[in-house]
Protein backbone atom coordinates (compact mmCIF):
# COMPACT_ATOMS: atom_id res chain seq x y z
CA UNK A 1 0.00 0.00 0.00
CA UNK A 2 2.56 2.59 1.12
CA UNK A 3 5.33 0.97 -0.93
CA UNK A 4 3.58 1.63 -4.24
CA UNK A 5 4.24 4.58 -6.56
CA UNK A 6 1.45 6.72 -7.93
CA UNK A 7 2.22 7.39 -11.60
CA UNK A 8 -1.14 8.11 -13.21
CA UNK A 9 -1.17 11.18 -15.47
CA UNK A 10 -3.81 10.46 -18.11
CA UNK A 11 -7.11 12.28 -17.68
CA UNK A 12 -9.11 9.02 -17.84
CA UNK A 13 -6.87 7.43 -15.20
CA UNK A 14 -7.17 10.39 -12.83
CA UNK A 15 -10.95 10.40 -13.12
CA UNK A 16 -11.02 6.66 -12.35
CA UNK A 17 -8.76 6.80 -9.26
CA UNK A 18 -10.20 5.16 -6.16
CA UNK A 19 -8.71 7.43 -3.50
CA UNK A 20 -9.36 4.93 -0.69
CA UNK A 21 -7.65 2.05 -2.48
CA UNK A 22 -4.74 4.23 -3.62
CA UNK A 23 -4.43 6.21 -0.38
CA UNK A 24 -1.00 4.84 0.55
CA UNK A 25 0.59 5.64 -2.80
CA UNK A 26 -1.20 8.99 -3.04
CA UNK A 27 -0.24 10.13 0.46
CA UNK A 28 3.43 9.39 -0.22
CA UNK A 29 3.26 10.99 -3.65
CA UNK A 30 1.68 14.31 -2.63
CA UNK A 31 4.35 15.03 -0.04
CA UNK A 32 7.00 15.49 -2.75
CA UNK A 33 4.97 17.34 -5.38
CA UNK A 34 4.68 21.01 -6.28
CA UNK A 35 1.57 22.61 -4.79
CA UNK A 36 0.29 23.99 -8.08
CA UNK A 37 0.86 20.70 -9.86
CA UNK A 38 -1.22 19.04 -7.16
CA UNK A 39 -3.98 21.60 -7.59
CA UNK A 40 -4.35 20.50 -11.20
CA UNK A 41 -4.21 16.75 -10.61
CA UNK A 42 -6.32 16.60 -7.43
CA UNK A 43 -8.74 19.06 -9.00
CA UNK A 44 -9.11 16.63 -11.90
CA UNK A 45 -9.84 13.75 -9.50
CA UNK A 46 -12.54 15.86 -7.90
CA UNK A 47 -14.54 15.78 -11.12
CA UNK A 48 -15.00 12.01 -10.84
CA UNK A 49 -18.56 10.85 -10.19
CA UNK A 50 -17.34 8.86 -7.16
CA UNK A 51 -14.88 11.44 -5.86
CA UNK A 52 -14.39 11.54 -2.11
CA UNK A 53 -13.88 15.27 -1.61
CA UNK A 54 -13.02 14.96 2.08
CA UNK A 55 -10.16 12.58 1.33
CA UNK A 56 -8.92 14.84 -1.46
CA UNK A 57 -8.85 17.73 1.03
CA UNK A 58 -6.81 15.59 3.40
CA UNK A 59 -4.39 14.73 0.61
CA UNK A 60 -3.75 18.36 -0.18
CA UNK A 61 -3.30 19.12 3.52
CA UNK A 62 -0.53 16.52 3.68
CA UNK A 63 1.37 18.54 1.12
CA UNK A 64 0.88 21.80 3.03
CA UNK A 65 1.84 20.54 6.48
CA UNK A 66 5.48 19.46 6.79
CA UNK A 67 4.83 17.68 10.09
CA UNK A 68 2.50 15.24 8.34
CA UNK A 69 5.18 14.43 5.77
CA UNK A 70 7.60 13.41 8.51
CA UNK A 71 5.25 10.74 9.87
CA UNK A 72 6.55 7.27 9.10
CA UNK A 73 3.89 5.03 7.52
CA UNK A 74 3.65 1.36 8.52
CA UNK A 75 5.93 -0.93 6.47
CA UNK A 76 3.35 -3.48 5.36
CA UNK A 77 2.51 -3.74 1.67
CA UNK A 78 -1.20 -4.57 1.95
CA UNK A 79 -4.11 -4.44 4.38
CA UNK A 80 -7.27 -6.50 4.25
CA UNK A 81 -10.72 -5.71 5.69
CA UNK A 82 -9.44 -2.59 7.41
CA UNK A 83 -11.18 -1.65 10.64
CA UNK A 84 -9.85 0.53 13.42
CA UNK A 85 -10.42 -2.07 16.14
CA UNK A 86 -8.82 -2.53 19.52
CA UNK A 87 -7.35 -5.81 20.74
CA UNK A 88 -9.48 -8.79 19.65
CA UNK A 89 -11.51 -10.37 22.49
CA UNK A 90 -10.45 -13.77 23.77
CA UNK A 91 -13.68 -15.30 22.51
CA UNK A 92 -12.68 -14.34 18.98
CA UNK A 93 -9.24 -15.95 19.35
CA UNK A 94 -10.78 -19.10 20.83
CA UNK A 95 -12.96 -19.46 17.73
CA UNK A 96 -9.80 -20.21 15.72
CA UNK A 97 -8.75 -23.04 18.07
CA UNK A 98 -11.63 -25.37 17.30
CA UNK A 99 -9.56 -27.66 15.07
CA UNK A 100 -6.67 -27.64 17.52
CA UNK A 101 -8.66 -29.16 20.39
CA UNK A 102 -7.34 -32.60 21.31
CA UNK A 103 -9.96 -35.37 21.30
CA UNK A 104 -10.76 -37.46 24.36
CA UNK A 105 -9.02 -40.85 24.40
CA UNK A 106 -10.92 -43.74 25.94
CA UNK A 107 -8.09 -45.72 27.47
CA UNK A 108 -7.54 -47.14 30.93
CA UNK A 109 -11.20 -47.03 32.01
CA UNK A 110 -13.04 -50.14 33.13
CA UNK A 111 -16.48 -48.68 33.72
CA UNK A 112 -18.66 -46.68 31.39
CA UNK A 113 -19.51 -44.23 34.14
CA UNK A 114 -15.81 -43.46 34.57
CA UNK A 115 -15.50 -42.79 30.87
CA UNK A 116 -18.42 -40.34 30.91
CA UNK A 117 -16.98 -38.47 33.88
CA UNK A 118 -13.49 -38.36 32.34
CA UNK A 119 -14.87 -37.18 28.98
CA UNK A 120 -16.82 -34.35 30.59
CA UNK A 121 -13.76 -33.39 32.62
CA UNK A 122 -11.62 -33.42 29.47
CA UNK A 123 -14.02 -31.08 27.65
CA UNK A 124 -13.94 -28.67 30.58
CA UNK A 125 -10.14 -28.78 30.71
CA UNK A 126 -9.90 -28.09 26.98
CA UNK A 127 -12.19 -25.07 27.34
CA UNK A 128 -10.05 -23.71 30.17
CA UNK A 129 -6.86 -24.32 28.20
CA UNK A 130 -8.28 -22.41 25.23
CA UNK A 131 -9.07 -19.42 27.44
CA UNK A 132 -5.61 -19.47 29.04
CA UNK A 133 -3.90 -19.66 25.65
CA UNK A 134 -6.12 -16.90 24.24
CA UNK A 135 -5.33 -14.60 27.19
CA UNK A 136 -1.58 -15.15 26.75
CA UNK A 137 -1.88 -14.28 23.06
CA UNK A 138 -4.07 -11.23 23.69
CA UNK A 139 -1.54 -9.94 26.23
CA UNK A 140 0.95 -9.48 23.37
CA UNK A 141 -1.25 -6.99 21.51
CA UNK A 142 -0.37 -5.14 19.32
CA UNK A 143 2.85 -7.00 18.46
CA UNK A 144 2.66 -8.31 14.91
CA UNK A 145 4.49 -11.55 15.67
CA UNK A 146 3.29 -13.82 18.47
CA UNK A 147 6.15 -14.59 20.84
CA UNK A 148 5.87 -18.30 21.63
CA UNK A 149 8.13 -17.94 24.67
CA UNK A 150 5.48 -15.74 26.31
CA UNK A 151 2.61 -18.16 25.79
CA UNK A 152 1.09 -20.00 28.74
CA UNK A 153 2.09 -23.60 29.41
CA UNK A 154 -0.67 -25.75 27.98
CA UNK A 155 -1.27 -29.44 28.59
CA UNK A 156 -0.62 -31.12 25.20
CA UNK A 157 -3.57 -33.46 25.89
CA UNK A 158 -5.94 -30.46 25.68
CA UNK A 159 -4.73 -28.30 22.80
CA UNK A 160 -2.25 -28.67 19.95
CA UNK A 161 -0.66 -25.23 20.46
CA UNK A 162 1.37 -25.39 17.25
CA UNK A 163 -1.75 -26.07 15.20
CA UNK A 164 -3.73 -23.43 17.05
CA UNK A 165 -1.11 -20.82 16.19
CA UNK A 166 -1.26 -21.84 12.52
CA UNK A 167 -4.92 -20.86 12.47
CA UNK A 168 -4.62 -17.78 14.65
CA UNK A 169 -1.45 -16.18 13.22
CA UNK A 170 -2.81 -14.98 9.83
CA UNK A 171 -5.78 -13.26 11.45
CA UNK A 172 -3.61 -11.91 14.28
CA UNK A 173 -1.21 -10.36 11.80
CA UNK A 174 -4.07 -8.83 9.82
CA UNK A 175 -5.51 -7.26 12.96
CA UNK A 176 -2.20 -5.91 14.25
CA UNK A 177 -1.29 -4.47 10.86
CA UNK A 178 -4.62 -2.70 10.50
CA UNK A 179 -4.11 -1.40 14.04
CA UNK A 180 -0.75 0.07 12.98
CA UNK A 181 -2.45 1.66 9.98
CA UNK A 182 -5.25 3.05 12.17
CA UNK A 183 -2.69 4.54 14.59
CA UNK A 184 -0.78 6.11 11.71
CA UNK A 185 -3.98 7.58 10.26
CA UNK A 186 -4.86 9.02 13.67
CA UNK A 187 -1.50 10.82 13.75
CA UNK A 188 -2.04 12.08 10.20
CA UNK A 189 -5.52 13.31 11.14
CA UNK A 190 -4.13 15.08 14.20
CA UNK A 191 -1.48 16.76 12.04
CA UNK A 192 -4.08 17.86 9.49
CA UNK A 193 -6.32 19.17 12.27
CA UNK A 194 -3.44 21.20 13.68
CA UNK A 195 -2.83 22.67 10.24
CA UNK A 196 -6.51 23.52 9.80
CA UNK A 197 -6.64 25.14 13.24
CA UNK A 198 -3.47 27.13 12.60
CA UNK A 199 -4.72 28.31 9.21
CA UNK A 200 -8.08 29.26 10.72
CA UNK A 201 -6.40 31.29 13.49
CA UNK A 202 -4.18 32.98 10.91
CA UNK A 203 -7.17 33.79 8.73
CA UNK A 204 -9.11 35.24 11.67
CA UNK A 205 -6.11 37.33 12.71
CA UNK A 206 -5.60 38.60 9.16
CA UNK A 207 -9.28 39.42 8.82
CA UNK A 208 -9.27 41.27 12.15
CA UNK A 209 -6.12 43.20 11.22
CA UNK A 210 -7.48 44.03 7.76
CA UNK A 211 -10.75 45.27 9.26
CA UNK A 212 -9.01 47.46 11.84
CA UNK A 213 -6.60 48.77 9.20
CA UNK A 214 -9.50 49.65 6.90
CA UNK A 215 -11.30 51.42 9.73
CA UNK A 216 -8.15 53.41 10.48
CA UNK A 217 -7.69 54.38 6.85
CA UNK A 218 -11.31 55.44 6.54
CA UNK A 219 -11.10 57.53 9.68
CA UNK A 220 -7.86 59.14 8.43
CA UNK A 221 -9.42 60.07 5.10
CA UNK A 222 -12.45 61.74 6.68
CA UNK A 223 -12.25 65.47 7.56
CA UNK A 224 -14.34 66.42 10.55
CA UNK A 225 -15.97 69.88 10.53
CA UNK A 226 -17.64 71.52 13.46
CA UNK A 227 -21.38 71.81 12.98
CA UNK A 228 -23.09 75.17 13.30
CA UNK A 229 -25.82 75.95 15.77
CA UNK A 230 -29.11 75.23 14.05
CA UNK A 231 -31.42 77.11 16.40
CA UNK A 232 -33.64 79.47 14.46
CA UNK A 233 -33.49 77.66 11.12
CA UNK A 234 -37.28 77.72 10.98
CA UNK A 235 -37.51 81.53 11.14
CA UNK A 236 -39.57 83.30 8.48
CA UNK A 237 -37.83 85.11 5.69
CA UNK A 238 -38.48 88.52 7.15
CA UNK A 239 -36.65 87.61 10.33
CA UNK A 240 -33.85 85.92 8.47
CA UNK A 241 -33.11 89.13 6.59
CA UNK A 242 -32.61 90.91 9.88
CA UNK A 243 -29.98 88.52 11.16
CA UNK A 244 -26.47 89.82 11.66
CA UNK A 245 -23.80 88.94 9.11
CA UNK A 246 -20.28 88.81 10.47
CA UNK A 247 -21.44 90.37 13.66
CA UNK A 248 -23.18 93.39 12.00
CA UNK A 249 -26.91 93.77 12.29
CA UNK A 250 -28.55 94.89 9.08
CA UNK A 251 -31.47 97.23 9.64
CA UNK A 252 -34.22 96.94 7.10
CA UNK A 253 -35.37 100.50 6.20
CA UNK A 254 -38.98 101.37 6.67
CA UNK A 255 -40.71 103.32 3.95
CA UNK A 256 -43.48 105.67 4.81
CA UNK A 257 -46.25 106.54 2.49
Amino acid sequence: MYDKIFNKVLLADLLAVDVRAAWGALSQWVSSQDRYYLMFLIGTMAFSENANIDLLHKLFSLNLYKGARELEPPPHAEYFHFRADEAPPCSYLISFMEKARMPFVEMGFKKRSHIVIAENSHGSNVDKACKVLAFSIQAQWPRTEIDKSKLADIDPDTIDVHRALEYITPEWQRLTRTHELATYLEHVQAAVDRLSKARMCTKIAETSFSTSQMSYQVSESLQVYSSRHREGDDLPLSNLLQLSVSGVTRQVPRYSR
